[in-house]
């Protein structure tokens, strides 16, 4: 909120509403529905607006049931600043200031709740190094201290008032006043990769900032935002990951233009979502630095405000014109020059690729004409029925389907988002499903956290040239009972047990932290197989254990696991410093596992302390699956910009040689802690200093001995929990004045 030079209070952008002004990371589940809302045009003509009328509106709602339109209904939940009535959660906020380790007046103020000090104590060292590493790379240090909200769960960073974010956001941070806001996860890889990516947001604001000498960062709506977010992603990822190289791959070989899935002009950005302005502005800024130099990326800001995009307004071609003024400055060459040098970038980077793949999308089996886009999916034992998690584009919705793969059409509806118990099926983020002999399970969210549910189910195989039948039995939540009182907070990767008689899950709990769990399959007590600080998931249960892929390694990538149900023994499978994972024991013995060992998800065979190759598939294959009779493996993909459930047959296997499995190469590297004192401050919401202003506004008039004025102002605490509204009217005359308290806590 700012005061123009009459005293009066202005109402500050909507911080939430302005995708430039909040910035942060959103995971990938953005790719698919932005695309869509871009592409939709504006209503035609004029529309005339006339009082509400309600025998208008039954005649309205008559119509709709005669011409039996679909009206969906929408579950509205209280998960947006103002609205969050539901105390869900108690947290008893502190307080930790880290002086800045390179010096200067800057700093983080750490705000933590008390049962989660040692997931704070996990966060410290990475919040620190991060710091230390921009300061190096930004050549600045931060001058003013920055406010920094940690959360234990996603779950409980998403009832949060101190920003309005979705299931798709992971973390945000405010150029107004420099909040910044993420969960831990229970893992901490991608705690360190969000993290950062915040922080470098927080750099660039400030080093704005201080540069332009500035209070408010006006012109940082004149960046593209492919350019902020991709400089967050290409620091925090240290230049191009393997998930963006899997994007850029696609987006080369597959592009599809009618849906506008392409690569873009280097200024354009008026396509938003995750690929568009996070894997592709990821893209950019690795290019610039690779052709360029990377000294070109901080030259960027650094001349931000002197020129170019501090000239353009904040709007479509404009600030592309304003951003490409500011290109020509710093890197010497046109516009033009600047885009003929990334396209021919790309051509170089992936052209000569594709030559060596040895396996394209032709040599596959694409499973068609299934009822949604299969993002996610898990195969009976047999493998002849798929429960996946289809994705609706249009209505950006997420459903299960049941389906035997010989009859895709004959796919049965199991759960639908956005209803109650069952609010999301988390698609992109966790795998949710499992699939035995005569019962399936999945998880949703449910409220406050996760359920675990139960769906048994009947299964005819085709006969006399009819096709299979699937019926459902009712669904039946899992009573899960934390054998030390906790709550589970978030729950992934169910598996059944062989017998059908268990199910295994990865469970995170009101601590922060997330294990391996057991429970009988009619609910009740849970045992709890693994306790420490590692991340578990990607849970199959065979029948020599439980299998799962950890971070407990020497080098702190994921690789697989075994655990034995009964002892909680755990066991180490792989040792390659690469991501192992979504293992799927055999029934010979052997495992299928999917790793990026080779620079994008491939498919791997282990059997007898030996990897097997199996695939080189040209965007990647992951999540392996036996199909029927050992004819192939199910796997999924995303190829030309959709998600797909694909057959990898037998024949077309590669024949490399196996390696044997080495040795780890030294002990489990330890997750840092740092020490947090046990006499923190608490946080005062009754303290002047933790209320600030919010909004407000003033107006008035008058004539002769006639006056009116009206002045309001919204107050809030840090965490926006608690409001003051405080409204004074002049009605006439002094004489007739009102004046208006409330205050909701």
């Amino acid at each position: 909120m700012t005061l123009d030079r009459t005293g009066v209070i202005l109402s500050p952008p909507r911080v939430s509403g302005e995708p430039r002004l909040q910035m942060g990371l959103l995971m990938k589940r953005l790719l698919l529905a932005v695309p869509l809302a871009l592409a939709t045009p504006l209503a035609a003509g004029a529309q005339w607006l006339r009082p509400p009328d309600i025998g208008e509106a039954l005649r309205q709602m008559d119509r709709q049931r005669a011409r039996r339109d679909d009206v969906p209904q929408t579950l509205v939940l209280p998960e947006r600043p103002g609205q969050n009535l539901v105390a869900w959660y108690d947290f008893e906020w502190r307080h930790y200031d880290i002086p800045s380790p390179s010096g200067g007046k800057g700093g983080i103020r750490l705000y933590y709740y008390r049962r989660e000090a040692p997931v704070a104590e996990k966060a410290l060292p990475v919040i620190r190094n991060a710091y230390l590493r921009l300061v190096d790379q930004f050549h600045y240090t931060p001058t003013k201290q920055i406010p920094y909200f940690l959360y234990s769960s996603k779950r409980e960073f998403q009832t949060t008032n101190v920003f309005e974010v979705g299931e798709s956001v992971l973390g945000v941070t405010s150029p107004r006043d420099l909040k910044m806001s993420l969960p831990y996860f229970g893992d901490h890889e991608k705690f360190r990769q969000v993290s950062t990516h915040e922080m470098v947001h927080q750099f660039t604001i400030q080093k704005l900032l201080d540069i332009a000498g500035a209070d408010e960062l006006a012109f940082l709506q004149n960046l593209p935002l492919w350019f902020i977010e991709g400089i967050a992603e290409y620091y925090s990822r240290n230049g191009l990951d393997t998930e963006t190289d899997q994007f850029l791959r696609d987006l080369v070989w597959n592009p599809d233009p009618a849906h506008r899935y392409q690569i873009v002009p280097f200024l354009e950005d008026r396509l938003r979502g995750y690929i568009p302005t996070y894997k592709m502005g990821q893209a950019r800024v690795a290019f610039i630095a690779e052709t360029y130099g990377k000294e070109k990326i901080q030259a960027l800001l650094e001349n931000a405000y002197v020129r170019g995009a501090a000239d353009a307004p904040a709007s479509g071609r404009a600030a592309e014109g304003g951003f490409a003024a500011l290109v020509r400055r710093v890197l010497n060459d046109t516009p033009e020059q600047v885009d003929a040098r990334w396209r021919a970038w790309l051509k170089r980077r992936y052209y000569p690729e594709y030559i060596k793949v040895h396996q394209d999308l032709p040599q596959l089996h694409d499973y068609t004409g299934l009822p949604a886009e299969p993002e996610a999916f898990a195969a009976s034992p047999d493998g002849t029925l798929v429960l996946f998690r289809g994705i609706d584009r249009e209505r950006g919705r997420a459903r299960l389907y049941l389906v035997d793969t010989r009859h895709p059409r004959g796919a049965v509806e199991v759960a639908s988002d956005n209803h109650p118990g069952v609010e999301s099926l988390h698609p992109i983020e966790q795998n949710v499903v499992a699939v035995g002999e005569r019962e399936l399970v999945f998880v949703a969210q449910d409220g406050s956290g996760d359920s675990l549910y139960l769906v048994p189910f009947r299964h005819e195989p085709p006969r006399e040239k009819k096709p299979p039948r699937l019926s459902l039995g009712s669904r039946r939540r899992i009573a899960l009972v934390h054998p030390g009182g906790h709550r589970f907070i978030e729950i992934a990767d169910p598996a059944l047990s062989p017998d059908g008689k268990s199910i295994a899950f990865a469970g995170l709990t009101d601590l922060g932290q997330r294990d391996v769990y057991v429970v009988p399959a009619a609910g009740g007590a849970v045992r709890q197989l693994t306790d420490d600080a590692f991340s578990e998931r990607d849970l199959a249960w065979g029948k020599d254990g439980i299998f799962f892929a950890s971070d407990a390694t020497d080098h702190g990538r994921d690789n697989l696991f075994r655990a034995d149900p009964a002892t909680g023994a755990v066991t180490r499978l792989t040792t390659e410093p690469a991501d192992d994972r979504r293992p799927q024991p055999q029934a010979d013995g052997s495992v299928l596992f999917a790793s990026d060992a080779s620079g994008k998800p491939d498919l791997y065979r282990l059997a007898d302390g030996q990897v097997h190759r199996l695939s080189d598939f040209a965007t990647g294959l992951s999540s392996p699956q036996a199909a029927p009779g050992g004819r192939g493996i199910y796997a999924t993909t995303f190829y030309n910009g959709r998600f797909r459930l694909v057959e990898l047959p037998r024949v077309a296997w590669l024949e490399e040689a196996p390696v044997a499995v080495a040795p780890p190469a030294g002990p489990v590297l330890p997750i840092p802690q740092d020490v947090i004192p046990d006499a923190t401050p608490r946080y005062n919401p009754y303290s002047w200093r933790s209320w600030r202003p919010e909004a407000g506004y003033v107006f008035g008039g008058g004539g002769g001995n006639v006056i009116g004025v009206q002045a309001a102002a919204l107050f809030t605490d840090l965490f926006r929990d608690r409001q003051l509204l405080v409204d004074l009217a002049v009605l006439g005359s002094f004489d007739y004045t009102q004046a208006l308290v409330l205050y909701e806590d």
